[in-house]
């Protein structure tokens, strides 16, 4: 069943919310007001507040699109379209300053939904020294449920701002500092210890990943100690030093992740596709999905349209913005066997008379999310999809025990099988010995094993929010940046590993007069079946193409990246 059960709820959440964010805490004379006191006494009231904090999340400023994109680009596989400005393309660049007003909506909004959680923690552990039996439970679940999004928000904050404020009470969001900061390693130690303190308390049943049940929160957890562990905690720039509790950090996250693998509630899809043809149908059901922030269809989230294969005004699937592109190297990247390649990336878009064109070199897009796969379609220019934003899947899950088992225990073989149950679905059975076995056989030492676990991450979660921060917990995003812009020159002069992409793609409309059938994109062997004699050929030149723009923009601060965004100016 989809989130709509808890729409109305929001909506009155929603109203709390505001009843309450106008003063440091719930006390208010007002008899009109929900108080700290009806809350402490009310798992119904507690769950309504708690509705209100997910409802915050989902706000354009954070989750519905700021904060999960413009702050996840760029990195080498992912970048933000258009002209660089001091708004969200600075942020994206690594140019923005302090008064990027972007940047400052996004940590305002933050710390407001932050202050929320504190208010409700607050409440419930009041409620938790007054209630008995099933009550109790209850209150506990909500107290634990909103600890772990306070840590989730905690989390993203200190990927994106480094050092910021910690505040874990009750305050008038005006009255922050920003000269007062503490340090992000300590906040994130902090933050994990009061999840580990409350998680058990959580619900372990699993009927919709649009809610935190007990496993979902195990790898929210999990990941959060890869952050701690990495050395975008020590640096805010590219260094090959490694944090002194490391392993401490990665044996935490190995026990969370082995209780969600022990616990046989969850597994891959059995096609790559359909994990996300199903998101963009509106179904919250999945084995794969953990977890996935829920958003409205006409109040919230941009999946589908900032994020999405472009449609032009006129289409019958609806116009979209195409903010996020990927440099043609990553689709190169890809061996061209690999089925998540073209669900990933898409080189078409679609015209006003709803009809698939070549969209060059320099516009790849975001496949995963793309517009014509809304189900029902959403046509017009409407950008709130209301599709959820995935935010754990189990392949996610399987690749960081990957890495665990290779950096605890040096344990190459115990992570190679890991790591071929996610490559494993994304070749057809005739290419699995070439492909997979021979692919995983050339993976013998430490090193080479966990550069195939780096490379299976950026194919497997490609425009999902994770590569730049991989990158930043290697300590090699901007290294990373530098040997893109290599490679896209290497790639346009036909150089090195893409001498043999080709100069021009040949294609034409396919009989249904709507997809594109490609005569090739992945060397100079043209498909047999294409007919190269009929009307409506078409070609576009391709490696040649590669914009000078388009790796200037992706790469703007590389050889000078500061992995974080500068806090507001402290008054």
């Amino acid at each position: 069943m989809r989130f709509v059960k808890y729409i109305l709820v929001i909506f009155v959440s929603a109203f709390f919310v505001v009843s309450v964010s106008c003063d440091d805490d719930f006390d208010s004379d007002s008899e009109s007001r929900i108080t700290e006191t009806n809350i402490s006494s009310s798992p119904i009231l507690a769950e309504q507040a708690l509705m209100g904090v997910y409802a915050k999340m989902t706000k354009g400023s954070m989750y519905g699109k700021k904060l999960s994109y413009y702050c996840s680009l760029n990195s080498d596989i992912e970048c933000i379209s258009g002209s660089t400005d001091n708004g969200r393309r600075a942020i994206a660049r690594g140019v923005a300053t302090s008064y990027n007003t972007e940047s400052i909506d996004i940590i305002t909004n933050c710390y407001s939904t932050i202050r929320e959680c504190n208010n409700l923690i607050s409440a419930t552990d009041n409620g938790i020294n007054e209630l008995k039996g099933e009550q109790l439970k209850k209150m506990l679940s909500i107290k634990a449920e909103v600890t772990v999004l306070r840590a989730f928000i905690y989390h993203d904050m200190v990927r994106v701002f480094g050092d910021i404020p910690y505040i874990t009470n009750n305050y008038n969001i005006d009255n922050i500092s920003y000269k007062v900061v503490e340090n992000r390693k300590n906040i994130l130690t902090q933050e994990i210890a009061n999840v580990e303190d409350w998680i058990e308390y959580l619900d372990g049943e699993v009927d919709s990943f649009e809610r935190l049940n007990k496993y979902s929160s195990y790898a929210l957890l999990a990941e959060m100690c890869f952050t701690r562990s990495g050395r975008s905690m020590i640096s805010d720039v590219d260094t090959d030093e490694d944090t002194d509790d490391k392993i401490e950090y990665l044996k935490k996250a190995r026990y969370y992740l082995e209780k969600i693998v022990n616990s046989d509630k969850y597994e891959l899809e059995n096609s790559y596709e359909k994990i996300f043809k199903k998101l963009m149908s509106y179904d919250n059901v999945s084995s794969e999905i953990l977890f996935a922030l829920p958003m409205t269809r006409g109040n919230s989230g941009e999946l589908g349209y900032f994020i999405s294969t472009k449609h032009d005004e006129g289409s019958k699937y609806g116009s979209t913005e195409c903010g996020v592109l990927a440099p043609v190297t990553y689709f190169y990247d890809f061996d061209c066997n690999d089925l998540r390649r073209d669900v990933t990336l898409t080189l078409h878009k679609y015209t006003k008379d709803s009809q698939q064109n070549l969209s060059g070199i320099n516009n790849i897009s975001f496949g995963k999310f793309r517009r014509e796969w809304l189900q029902p379609v959403y046509e017009g220019k409407q950008k709130y999809t209301g599709v959820d934003l995935p935010i754990m899947r189990y392949s996610d899950v399987l690749l960081m025990l990957a890495e665990c088992k290779l950096e605890i225990e040096n344990d190459i073989d115990g992570a190679k099988e890991l790591l071929r149950k996610v490559r494993v679905r994304s070749f057809k059975s005739s290419d699995i010995d070439m492909k997979v076995d021979h692919y995983l056989g050339k993976m013998t030492t430490y090193l080479t094993t966990l550069e195939g676990i780096r490379k299976e991450r950026m194919f497997e979660l490609g425009g999902e929010r994770k590569r730049k921060f991989d990158l930043m917990r290697y300590g090699i995003l901007d290294k990373s940046l530098s040997e893109s812009k290599v490679r896209l020159n290497n790639l346009k002069e036909r150089k090195a590993e893409f001498i043999e992409v080709p100069e021009k793609i040949y294609w034409r409309l396919s009989d249904d007069s709507e997809h594109i059938k490609y005569a090739t994109v992945d060397e100079n062997d043209f498909a047999a079946d294409f007919d190269f004699d009929s009307d409506g050929l078409k070609n576009t030149k391709w490696s040649g193409a590669v914009a000078s723009s388009f790796v200037e923009r992706m790469c703007e601060s590389e050889g000078n990246l500061k992995y974080f965004l500068p806090l507001p100016i402290a008054e």
